[in-house]
């Protein structure tokens, strides 16, 4: 009879130094097999998906902050700019504006002489 096979009837099953060397085996190489094995890794499992779980949610959270602060800088950053842009406009026409007003005065200026119109 061959050893890995042999049969013991007093337990049912095969030999304890057999089913202990497969166990081993089984443990060493290929430890999913194990029932025994996933059942104590079972606890842990859970353990870790909740903390995974509650990682990812923690990480959508602080991405949708970060992109809510973002949002709200733009926005302040873009009516920043629009109020300067708008200060630089109102400026540049009043220099405009003030350059034609002595262009004008000027003008009107040449054209009399010491009160006395040239006309």
């Amino acid at each position: 009879m061959n050893l890995f096979h042999k049969f013991n009837a007093s337990f049912g099953r095969c030999s304890t130094k057999w089913s202990h060397c497969n166990t081993s085996t089984v443990l060493a190489t290929r430890p999913e097999m194990n029932s025994l094995f996933k059942l104590r890794l079972f606890p842990l499992s859970l353990e870790r998906s909740a903390q995974l779980a509650q990682f990812e949610a923690e990480e959508r959270y602080a991405i949708e902050c970060a992109q809510i602060a973002y949002d709200e800088e733009r926005e302040r950053v873009e009516e920043e700019w629009k109020k300067g842009r708008q200060r630089v406009r109102e400026r540049l026409l009043e220099g405009i504006e003030e350059r034609r007003k002595r262009a004008r005065e000027e003008k009107e200026g040449e054209g009399t002489v010491g009160g006395l119109s040239l006309f």
